[in-house]
């Protein structure tokens, strides 16, 4: 397995993250205070909208979890896992990132033409147009196997970089490996990451609203750019 290009998927997977953590200040800013890929966030929104008999907007927190869901299914569909374990970032995942930038794409000209959405079937599209890509993002970084990290669902990450951390903190330093070491480093960085995609997104949304969905679509072209360019098994 080539060290070089294991950092670079690392590199690439953080900026994923950066995507993600984007995605979702926008869609949470603009588009009802739902989540594309935090789904345990518009399942708590959803249950509690059903439990104050407020079901149209109930429907609104359905949306994106459907939709996440249906990403999933199409992202696994096209990124097949490798059989071959020192193959660092299989072609299939690339081809997966490529069709999650062209539906990214979608989702930001039909933000920057909607501008500010009003009606529910625009708010259903977009959020739809939204969450896809991200049920996509999760299952590509699935298949690509970093130990412990999720790109959208970080409650997984945050949990496995505890338990790394306590797990480094419990072991004689003669025993601890360089792969753990270099794991829990990857999970806080994505960790990190994810609030600084966050904090970009939340700022330009208020600025710009919809308009900043481009920012998510050109990182997650760069990632399928370079990760053509600089990955090799």
């Amino acid at each position: 397995m080539n060290g070089q290009s294991v950092k670079v998927r690392d590199v690439l997977v953080a900026a994923l993250a950066f995507a993600s953590g984007s995605v979702d200040a926008l869609c949470f800013l603009a588009l009802g205070g739902v989540f594309a890929s935090l789904m345990s966030g518009n399942a708590i929104i959803l249950g509690l909208r059903i439990g104050q008999g407020n079901f149209a907007l109930a429907s609104h927190s359905l949306v994106p979890i459907l939709a996440y869901m249906g990403g999933v299914a199409l992202g696994v569909n096209i990124a097949s896992p490798t059989k071959n374990p020192d193959e660092i970032w299989p072609r299939s995942v690339t081809k997966m990132f490529i069709a999650e930038f062209a539906l990214l794409a979608v989702f930001a000209i039909g933000g920057f033409l909607s501008g500010n959405p009003t009606s529910q079937v625009d708010l259903y599209l977009l959020v739809a147009l939204a969450a896809i890509p991200m049920g996509m993002q999760s299952a590509g970084v699935h298949v690509l196997g970093v130990s412990g990290v999720s790109t959208t669902y970080i409650t997984g990450t945050l949990t496995s970089l505890v338990i790394g951390l306590v797990s480094l903190n419990r072991s004689p330093a003669s025993k601890r490996t360089i792969k753990q070491e270099q794991d829990t480093r990857v999970q806080l960085i994505v960790l990190l990451v994810y609030i600084l995609g966050a904090a970009v997104g939340g700022l330009a949304g208020t600025e710009f609203s919809l308009k900043a969905a481009v920012i998510p679509v050109i990182v997650v072209g760069l990632v399928v750019v370079v990760a053509t360019l600089r990955i090799r098994s």
